[in-house]
Order: C-alpha cells, then sequence, then structure tokens
C-alpha cells in the first residue's frame, strides 16, 4: 500500500489555506505556493457564511465575523418607475458575514505555526507525473516530490484545466464597492433584482461595521467593463446623495459551471478550482469547505482500506454525495433563466402577491417554508 506523506498546495486563497490546515493537522507534510507576495489578496469576495459553514472553518472564521443577519429583502424594480416590489427572505439560523482578508490571514497564521512552508510570488505551471510521484514547476524551477498535489487556483482554473478535470469553463464578473454613508440604513442585506442591473443575477448592498457597506454587482453575460459601469450605476442611483467615502473598488471571476471531475490520480482540484459553487447566489465558501473535508474523508479511507491510485475516484465519490442538492440548483436556475431570469420571479411573486418565504437551510436555497402572502 502505497502512504501518502507529502502534499503541494497549489494556491494560498481560502480553499488553499483551509486544505493546507486541514491536512497538516491530519499529519501530513504540506508546501503551499501563492503567486501573489502576500495571502488575502486579490479581494474579491463578499463574504456570507452560514452557521454551519463557519463552524467548519473554526476560529479564524468566528473571529472574523462583523455582521450577522436572520433575513435579506430582495427588492424586484421593473422598467416602469414603479415602487419596488419587496420580498423578505428570512432564514432560520443565522447568515454571518466575515472579514474575508482576515478570515485568510489567520488561516495562513495557523498553517505557518502548524509547520506549513509557503512560497509566495510563486506562480506554479505545471504539475509533473515522475515515477509515482509529482513535482510542481514555476518558470522552470522544480518543487517537490510530492505523494499528492492539490490544485486550490481559483476561478482562473489554469491547471485544472490542464489536467482534464475542469474542460469546460464558465464564469460571470462580479465587482464591489465598499461605501461609507452620512445615514445608516437598516442593518440587513438588499438584493437588487432588475434586468437593467442583470438579467441572470443581482446587485446587493450588505451592511458591513459602522456605516459601512458592501454594494455589488454580478453578472454572467457582461464583459468586466461593462459589469463595473453597473455598478457604478447602481451607485449613482441608489446612494448617491448619501455616500461619502467610497474606500475601494475590488471584484473578480465566479464559477457558474456544474461540479467537475474532483480529481486525476493523485491530482485534486478543491474550491473554486472545481466549481463547487451555488448557482442562485454563486457562494463559494460552502464549496471550499465541502470539497476539502472530501479530501481529508478520502485520504482517512486509503489510509486505512485502499490504494493510492484510487484517492481521485473515491474523493470524487464522497464529494459528490456531499454537494448533490447542487444539482437540482442548477437544473432550477436553468429554467429561471430560461423565463427570463430573477425578474421574472419578482412579476410572478407581485401577481400572487407573496411578501416572503422562510428559507430552512442558508446552503439550499430551494428548501423554502408557504409563502407568505399580503392580506
Amino acid at each position: 500500500m502505497y502512504e501518502v506523506r507529502d502534499v503541494g498546495v497549489v494556491g494560498a486563497g481560502l480553499a488553499g489555506l483551509y486544505a493546507s490546515k486541514t491536512l497538516l493537522r491530519e499529519g501530513y507534510s504540506v508546501d503551499i505556493f501563492e503567486e501573489h507576495r502576500a495571502v488575502g489578496i486579490p479581494k474579491h469576495c463578499t463574504g456570507l457564511i452560514s452557521s454551519y459553514t463557519l463552524y467548519l472553518l473554526g476560529k479564524p472564521a468566528i473571529k472574523s465575523v462583523v455582521n450577522v443577519f436572520d433575513r435579506y429583502e430582495l427588492l424586484f424594480i421593473n422598467h416602469k418607475g414603479d415602487k419596488p416590489y419587496r420580498v423578505t427572505l428570512q432564514f432560520r439560523e443565522r447568515v454571518y458575514l466575515v472579514d474575508r482578508v482576515n478570515l485568510e490571514k489567520k488561516l495562513y497564521e495557523e498553517v505557518v505555526a502548524q509547520g506549513g512552508r509557503f512560497f509566495l510570488k510563486t506562480h506554479i505551471n505545471r504539475v509533473i507525473a515522475l515515477h509515482g510521484k509529482y513535482r510542481v514547476s514555476s518558470n522552470g524551477r522544480a518543487y517537490g516530490p510530492y505523494d499528492v498535489v492539490v490544485i486550490a487556483e481559483g476561478a482562473k482554473r489554469v491547471l485544472v484545466r490542464k489536467h482534464s478535470l475542469c474542460p469546460n469553463v464558465t464564469n460571470a464578473i462580479g465587482f464591489q464597492a465598499m461605501v461609507k454613508l452620512r445615514e445608516g440604513l437598516a442593518d440587513v442585506p438588499y438584493i437588487f433584482i432588475s434586468s437593467n442591473i442583470s438579467r441572470y443575477f443581482f446587485g446587493w448592498l450588505v451592511p458591513y461595521a459602522g456605516r459601512e457597506y458592501l454594494v455589488g454587482v454580478m453578472d454572467s453575460n457582461s464583459r468586466a467593463t461593462e459589469v463595473f459601469t453597473k455598478l457604478l450605476s447602481l451607485l449613482r442611483k441608489l446612494l448617491s446623495h448619501n455616500i461619502t467615502r467610497i474606500r475601494e473598488f475590488f471584484g473578480g471571476y465566479i464559477p457558474l459551471n456544474k461540479l467537475c471531475i474532483g480529481g486525476s490520480n493523485r491530482v485534486i482540484g478543491v474550491g473554486d478550482a472545481i466549481s463547487p459553487v451555488k448557482p442562485f447566489t454563486g457562494g463559494g465558501i460552502y464549496g471550499v469547505v465541502e470539497s476539502v473535508n472530501s479530501l481529508s474523508d478520502a485520504l482517512k479511507l486509503l489510509r486505512e482500506y485502499g490504494e493510492s491510485t484510487e484517492l481521485a475516484y473515491i474523493y470524487g465519490r464522497i464529494l459528490s454525495q456531499r454537494l448533490k442538492r447542487l444539482a437540482s440548483h442548477h437544473a432550477v436556475k436553468g429554467i429561471v433563466d430560461l423565463v427570463g431570469g430573477f425578474s421574472t420571479l419578482g412579476v410572478i411573486a407581485r401577481l400572487l402577491r407573496i411578501k416572503g418565504y422562510c428559507v430552512k437551510y442558508y446552503d439550499d436555497m430551494l428548501r423554502l417554508g408557504k409563502p407568505l402572502l399580503t392580506s
């Protein structure tokens, strides 16, 4: 039986850091490669997660919480200038807003404390199989050997395509701004749904801390410059007279395609690299946690019973079982897009006089209770 000892992790974003922490805790030797000069950059994520995801991420996430919510307000905006139609999503569990950059820095500190070795400013462009082991290469310099290579490169998915883990890549683009307002709004996230903003997705305003808010737009059928322009338009229309300062702009790619193949031999993809993303919201942190924990479970099984060549197969089976509900989410999202996108749902809600839903699980938006109707 082949024993796994040494692991190379490509990418020190949330997926790579959480994978490194998990593997180090289980006794593996881990090297982590990151193309940027530090962890936590570039910033691109809003950071809304369920209580389930929060507690699996552990102390680094708990210490990074900046706000807590129990509901979202959906505002459906039409072209006629009518007052937006409001639908409330009431969650049975709490939804946490975490400072993603701070979360990654705290995970980095834990990984260093556990003995993980970081290679910053090191862009890995090849994974090479050699004599039953793997090496990773950056501009001709090889590192390793490793028994397993974990690819956590995020939504750009260059290496996973090279290894045929995710041959068809579809991404949305999200841009956000951190703004400070003269007058605070209600301490609840607002979701803006209008075909002028995005036919297939939405805009949002999320209370951060003090009078600071995250304002963002996500779209799947526009270029980056167009999405950024839509964000500026949203800021002007909603908050132009209330904004005192725009602290920063940031954004990035969001995977849209269905869950990809988890791995090939002992080259394993985790997080956004294999698209375990919730299709209605574009939320990816839940998928990061589930993919890393699936890898951990697969390694434990193989340590006891299997051969190393079965790692990718076992990992794929466990992962698909953990995320089986995502398949039905993709199917429903496809139907919503065919009938005109989220704006059509607003028309239906207005006609049926629906004013809200109770959502049992934040990570499973299809589990809705009976609709609340206006009198």
